[in-house]
This record gives structure tokens, C-alpha cells and sequence, in this order.
């Protein structure tokens, strides 16, 4: 426990944001590994200047396996405001028996604590797969890269545990994601003449109004939408020419999201006729499988059997989707407070850690 604690306070302090990147601690993970003996792969994104890890215990290559589990996480975080927090977001700060620092619950713990058990897994004669994903806050696109990699190598393992933070409930099903970008191209004018400008700020705000009359409709369905971030104009005194906004469908069903697409461009062409010809275009920037349950779930039963924790769905979206689309077991079970993630003054109980190390140990046990 003293170790995983040392490792999650080095982690904290590696900044990994997706927008200033993983290398640091891709480089920690792999230097870690490379210190155990673990063979390791490290494989670049061609999308963007992240990169995943995937490594095996117990596996003596990394091709050609046909059983064993997936431990996995993804290394980035969202980036902190420093002026919010308390306590500095990258210094393990403990205090009141808790652990303060961004990524702490989202997700570092679950690095931190598997680098912990690398002595540990080895003494099992059961295939172990780490997977440490460099880009999920953002495109996603690490985790296509691992899948692929699986399935060139012949790697077919049999169940997989994503460690997202899940207050230790077992998640059998949750929703699927898609993020978008809606560029809105006007044309720029003087303030004081109107009529020789297309205003691309009121076109994103019809957008944006039409989809929050969208959200209010999904509000029961378990489907969310959400605008996140909008960026348009350059002074006060001009009719803006070029206006985007950034926003996602969290959606329980996929006819929902079919549905909420087809009505903004339905919306959308409705606009670019009362505006006289803007260019209103939308493209998606990443797309999250869903979680269905699985009936016949071996390694949900044995957490649950273990933990004596009810199986439930949820509305967050991860990376299990991928694995469980390949033909894999997959659950999402973690320690950690899903609201802690990404907000200020990010933390988690120390003993909660513990307790989470040593389920993992049994379950390992239990499958070995």
C-alpha cells in the first residue's frame, strides 16, 4: 500500500493532459516495466502526437494469446485550473486520510496501484494484459490503436476489467458516446450595417437553443447532450464571420443518437435558408461504443461473488465498449468517486485504495 501511494504521488506530479500530452508518463510506465521485466509495446497514434501501452505478464510474447484478463486505463487527464484548487493539482497532497491531486480518481490510482502488483501478477500462472490508453478524455483514438494491435497479434483474452472510478459498483452496461464540432462560417461586417454580414454568433446560438430543446426532450430516456465550449467573433463593432462550438450526445440508446442527428441537420437547413447560405457544417471528433450487458458474464460474478456488489448500468461512457465489441468479457469496476473527476480538489480515500488493491489481488486469485 506504501508503494502503490509512493507511485500515485510521482504520477500526480507528471502534468498529462490531453492537450500537453502523455509522453512523461508513458515514459514512467515503460521505464516501471522495463525495471520488472514485463514486455511492453509501445504504440504510437497516427491521429495525434499521443501514444498508448500495452504489456504481458505471464504471456511470454505479446501475440498469440488466447486467455487470460485485461487490466486497463488511460493515462490522460483533463487539465486543471490551478487558481480553483485548494491544494496544488499536481502535488500529492494527503490530508484528512484522503489523497488530493488531479487524476488521482480519474484515473492514476488504478495505474499507480497495477505498477504496484507487477511482482504480484507474476506469481500467477494466468496471462495478465495492461493496457494504458494516451488519449481517452479527448479522441479516443488510442484504444482503436490497442484493439487493432490485439487483433493483428492473435490476442484474444478472455474477460477485461476497465478501472475507470465506479465508488466499487460493478458496471455491466453504460451508454455510448460521440463528441462533435459545429463550425459556423458567416461573413464579417460592420457593426453599423448589419445587412452586409451573416452573424455566425446568433446561427450557433439557434444551434445551440435547439439543442437544449433536444436535451429537455431525452431527460427521462437516460440520453444527455451537452455543449461544452463555444468560441466565435473578434469585437463587439463586428458582425463575426466564423463561429464553432464543441458539444456531445451521451446516448442510451443508438436511435437516440441517430434521432438527435437527424433533427440538427433537419435544423440546420432550416438556418442556412433564413441566413441566406452560411456554411453550417458538423463533423464528428470521437465516437465511444456502448456497454451492453453481457448474460453470461464470468468476470462480473466474480467481483460481485467477491464484493457482494449489485451489477448495475450507468449513464458514463469509457473505453469497455471496445473491448466487449472485440468479443470480451468487460467490465467497468474502480474505487474512486466518479464526481471527483475532473473538478478541483480531485481526491480519493486512502483506504478505499486499500481496499480496491486487495479485491484485485482476489479476483487475480480467483481466476488463476
Amino acid at each position: 500500500m506504501k508503494n502503490t501511494i509512493q507511485i500515485l504521488s510521482e504520477l500526480v506530479a507528471l502534468q498529462s493532459d490531453t492537450h500537453k500530452g502523455t509522453k512523461n508518463i508513458a515514459d514512467y510506465i515503460c521505464n516501471t516495466l522495463e525495471r520488472h521485466n514485463v514486455i511492453f509495446q509501445r504504440i504510437p497514434h497516427t491521429e495525434n502526437n499521443a501514444e498508448s501501452i500495452i504489456a504481458g505478464i505471464n504471456t511470454g510474447a505479446l501475440r498469440d494469446i488466447n486467455s487470460g484478463i485485461v487490466l486497463s486505463g488511460h493515462m490522460d487527464t483533463v487539465a486543471a485550473t490551478p487558481e480553483m484548487w485548494e491544494t496544488p493539482p499536481f502535488v500529492a497532497t494527503i490530508s484528512d486520510n484522503k489523497i488530493f491531486g488531479r487524476g488521482v480518481a480519474d484515473m492514476k490510482y488504478f495505474i499507480a496501484i497495477i505498477l504496484g502488483m507487477l511482482n504480484e501478477f507474476k506469481k500467477y500462472n494466468f496471462p495478465i494484459l495492461l493496457v494504458f490508453t494516451g488519449d481517452e478524455e479527448s479522441d479516443a483514438f488510442g484504444i482503436r490503436h490497442i484493439c487493432n494491435f490485439m487483433a493483428q497479434n492473435n490476442i484474444t483474452p478472455k474477460m477485461a476489467i476497465i478501472g475507470e472510478p465506479t465508488n466499487s459498483e460493478i458496471i455491466i452496461e453504460h451508454n455510448g458516446y460521440c463528441g462533435y464540432t459545429t463550425t459556423i462560417q458567416g461573413r464579417a461586417a460592420h457593426s453599423s450595417n448589419l445587412s452586409n454580414g451573416i452573424n455566425s454568433i446568433y446561427i450557433a446560438c439557434e444551434l445551440i437553443s435547439h439543442l437544449q430543446k433536444l436535451a429537455d426532450t431525452y431527460v427521462n430516456s437516460g440520453t444527455t447532450i451537452n455543449v461544452g465550449q463555444i468560441d466565435g467573433g473578434q469585437r463587439r463593432n463586428i458582425v463575426p464571420d466564423n463561429t464553432s462550438f464543441e458539444w456531445e450526445i451521451r446516448f442510451a440508446k443508438v436511435e437516440h443518437q441517430k434521432e438527435i442527428i437527424k433533427s440538427m441537420q433537419d435544423f440546420q437547413k432550416h438556418l442556412e435558408q433564413k441566413y441566406i447560405n452560411p456554411v453550417i457544417k458538423t463533423h464528428s471528433a470521437e465516437h465511444i461504443f456502448s456497454l451492453s450487458a453481457s448474460k453470461n458474464s464470468k468476470i462480473s460474478e466474480i467481483i460481485a461473488n467477491i464484493t457482494h456488489t449489485n451489477r448495475s448500468a450507468s449513464t458514463i461512457a469509457t473505453e469497455a465498449g471496445f473491448f466487449a465489441n472485440a468479443g470480451i468479457d468487460t467490465v467497468v469496476f474502480g474505487t474512486a468517486d466518479i464526481n471527483q473527476a475532473h473538478t478541483a480538489n480531485e481526491h480519493i480515500d486512502i483506504n478505499a485504495l486499500g481496499t480496491y488493491e486487495q479485491v484485485l489481488k482476489e479476483i487475480i486469485n480467483k481466476l488463476s
